[in-house]
């Protein structure tokens, strides 16, 4: 509801992906980002994000796998989520 005020946003850290050059659907949000911190865990990477145009107070945490790692980091700037995968929270 577009009329209410929220304070938090939840989201799952694994359901942050990558947008490359993909046009972002109608269903999704996308953002620029910056890293702050990167957590290496035994299959994955944690990378603790903020949006680069937000007057976000925490940073976001994004999970992905060791795999993947690279390709995400030397060619990618921007993410994206399914808006269905947010959580507004008061």
């Amino acid at each position: 509801d577009k009329n209410k005020e929220y304070n938090y946003v939840g989201i799952r850290a694994k359901a942050i992906v990558p947008a490359y050059n993909n046009p972002v659907s109608e269903d999704e949000f996308a953002f620029e980002y910056t890293i702050n911190n990167i957590i290496e865990d035994t299959f994955n990477y944690i990378l603790m994000i903020s949006p680069a145009d937000n007057n976000c107070t925490s940073p976001i945490m994004w999970e992905i796998p060791k795999n993947q790692y690279d390709k995400i980091i030397s060619n990618n700037t921007i993410a994206k989520i399914k808006k269905q995968n947010i959580l507004f929270l008061k």
